[in-house]
Parts: C-alpha cells; sequence; structure tokens
C-alpha cells in the first residue's frame, strides 16, 4: 500500500499537486499480509480473514475515516456492516 512519497529530503503524506515536486518523487510503500481464502460468503466481520481484518484497520488508521460497510463481492447481499 502506498502510504506516501518522498523526494530524498522531505516525506509527503498527500500526493503533492506541484508538477515541479512530482518529477523526483518515490512512492513510499508499506506491505501488508495478504490471504488466499474465499470472502465471497463471510456474513460478518468476525469470520474475515486476520489479515483482511488487519488490511481493513490498516486502511480505516490511515484515513482517519471508519469503514462501516465491506463489500466482498458484487450481489447485494454480499456487504458486511460494521
Amino acid at each position: 500500500v502506498c502510504v506516501g512519497y518522498e523526494d530524498g529530503t522531505r516525506s509527503y503524506r498527500h500526493f503533492p499537486s506541484d508538477s515541479r515536486i512530482l518529477m523526483n518523487i518515490k512512492p513510499v510503500y508499506q506491505e501488508l499480509r495478504g490471504w488466499n481464502e474465499p470472502v465471497d460468503q463471510v456474513q460478518s466481520w468476525n469470520e474475515l480473514p486476520s489479515a483482511a481484518q488487519d488490511y481493513l484497520e490498516f486502511i480505516q488508521e490511515f484515513t482517519e475515516i471508519p469503514i462501516s460497510l465491506i463489500s466482498v463481492g458484487p450481489a447485494r447481499r454480499q456487504t458486511i456492516t460494521r
């Protein structure tokens, strides 16, 4: 997951809009565990693989926005409320 950008001297949490800065920045990534278990039949938070829970918690903390709905497939019933 890209968590920011850096140019060797400065770090940026948000994508810079200045084209002069963009020419010299590189993304900073944070690796998270993946999961191989299917989640399309999952109906609750506790049924999600622990790595999926960790990923969603990371996104929630990084964006500072609570996650209240999780889609695990294209059907309306494939939604977990939190």
